[in-house]
């Protein structure tokens, strides 16, 4: 499949705002989890984390602060959380899993994956997955990657930081426009 255009991408903004501001019975956001770079961090060499990590009996890829801010936002709005991450190749039951175990509150609803068609860009199979659920208010897109057509819905995160407290604030406030 080709990438859109510029004005393909025009157009399918502009439905994606009319589908956003149409009225909704209930609220209900989806927040789009890319993995590594958000929730799993890459702690420099050197550092405390990291010594903390590779001294660990169980090496553990995540970080349970950046999950605990997850927890967190997940619990103050009505987020739907569809997994975008490349992990998303192990299924979702896997990708549920591995969030528990990393301390995601089990009670926090885990929906879906995205496409996975690796020739197209992440932002592409995001939209599309939009377009098919068209029962939602707003979205996010927590990921350390460009989203350069979605940058307004993105929570750009640092892979080593994460969901850091500044990116947290960050996705409130969206969330926050939304209303």
């Amino acid at each position: 499949m080709e990438k859109r255009t510029p004005v393909e991408w025009y157009y399918d903004l502009k439905k994606l705002y009319r589908i956003m501001h149409k009225k909704k019975e209930t609220e209900k956001y989806y927040l789009f989890l890319d993995f590594d770079g958000v929730i799993n961090l890459f702690y420099l060499p050197g550092t405390q984390k990291y010594e903390e990590k590779k001294n660990m009996e169980e090496f553990e890829f995540y970080d349970r602060d950046c999950v605990a801010r997850l927890n967190e936002l997940c619990h103050a709005f009505p987020l739907f959380i569809v997994i975008s991450s490349s992990w998303r190749y192990a299924g979702l039951k896997y990708c549920k899993d591995y969030l528990v175990k990393a301390g995601l509150d089990p009670a926090i609803p885990v929906v879906d994956i995205t496409d996975m068609d690796l020739l197209r860009p992440r932002e592409e199979e995001i939209l599309d997955y939009l377009f098919r659920h068209p029962d939602f208010d707003g979205f996010l897109i927590f990921d350390d990657g460009a989203m350069p057509h979605l940058q307004k819905f993105h929570v750009l995160t640092d892979p080593i930081q994460g969901f850091d407290e500044e990116r947290m604030k960050f996705a409130e406030n969206l969330l926050f426009h939304f209303r």
